[in-house]
């Protein structure tokens, strides 16, 4: 079975097709795949809630969405940023909306969506790492194997939100 058009996906139009097989070795199985504007209102809308001014406006976004009978939806996103503003204070680093990027990430969506894998580059930036949320929305922990930023820093790093759209950085080593 196989449909396409537009569609929503939370608050976020998107174009989109939906595949589903029906044999035994894929049973209750489907994948969406499709393009879709990513802004931070949709993240939240997926319970992935990023803090306050982090990401503004919206960038296009191709998509693809595994589902499982049963199991969380897992959902692997690839942009070039475009069109996003980002912005994280603490790192004193940010990118105006006209400047591309890449960004690619993994995640498992449910109560309390995870990040399994995310790959951010932008000039002046490049983070590798996972993101995990607290049940209800709101950072958990963001946890960078390796976070490059201008020349002044690369580092392991974790931000944990600290609620009320707090947040804690601790670097785990690294050159500054």
């Amino acid at each position: 079975l196989s449909l396409s058009g537009e569609g929503l996906l939370g608050p976020m139009p998107i174009v989109a097709r939906y595949d589903q097989r029906f044999n035994a070795t894929v049973k209750g199985q489907a994948t969406v795949r499709g393009s879709a504007r990513i802004s931070d209102a949709w993240l939240r809308d997926l319970g992935i809630s990023l803090p306050q001014g982090w990401l503004g406006g919206e960038t296009g976004a191709d998509i693809t969405l595994d589902l499982a009978k049963g199991k969380p939806a897992r959902l692997h996103l690839e942009s070039d940023l475009a069109g996003a503003t980002l912005s994280v204070a603490p790192l004193s680093w940010s990118k105006c909306g006209k400047t591309r990027g890449k960004l690619a990430l993994d995640a498992v969506l449910g109560a309390a969506p995870e990040v399994t894998a995310l790959s951010l580059t932008a000039p002046g930036l490049a983070a590798q790492g996972r993101i995990t949320t607290k049940a209800g929305g709101g950072l958990d922990l963001a946890s960078f194997a390796s976070l490059k930023v201008g020349n002044w820093l690369d580092a392991p790093a974790d931000i944990r939100g600290t609620g009320k759209a707090g947040i804690t950085v601790a670097l785990n080593g690294g050159t500054l």
